[in-house]
């Protein structure tokens, strides 16, 4: 499952094997059931890679008894989080965060696309190329959240 509230990146996920979800809060409180009727149990892990610590405590919802919650660049000051000692012990849930990556773990991430380009259209997770000088739109173009991510061409 991928939970986003922007319709045009969620039109992205079946092309790479996931099932889209509408985060939109009038949309999601059927989401959600749709996620638990799959699931019977809860799901096995969550990637929060929003940034956005107030999505936290659905996601431990969610989440299975084991289940695995892993935070993805939430290095912010206003990143405190709602969430109990009593909620992970009882689920027996594992917590992990991620904050930088080392130079092996790029070279992984492009060897991945490398063999898999023929796969996946990664190509519509990226804008087309915005020059430099047009960096104004193409901080626009990213406030849209159209894409996953703009492309700056120095």
């Amino acid at each position: 499952f991928c939970v986003d509230v922007q319709p045009a990146r969620l039109a992205q996920v079946e092309h790479f094997g996931g099932i889209p979800i509408d985060g939109r809060p009038e949309q999601y409180p059927a989401a959600r059931e749709q996620i638990l009727a799959a699931t019977t149990h809860g799901v096995d892990g969550v990637l929060e890679v929003a940034g956005v610590s107030a999505l936290i405590p659905e996601g431990i919802r969610l989440l299975r008894p084991g289940g695995v919650y892993g935070f993805i660049g939430m290095v912010h000051p206003h990143s405190q989080l709602e969430l109990t000692g009593e909620q992970v012990i009882r689920k027996h849930l594992t917590l992990f965060g991620i904050h930088n990556y080392g130079p092996q773990h790029l070279e992984e991430a492009v060897a991945f696309l490398a063999r898999t380009q023929a796969q996946y259209p990664y190509d519509k997770l990226v804008s087309p190329p915005l020059p430099l000088a047009d960096l104004n739109e193409a901080l626009l173009v990213a406030k849209k959240g159209d894409w996953h991510r703009v492309a700056v061409a120095v």
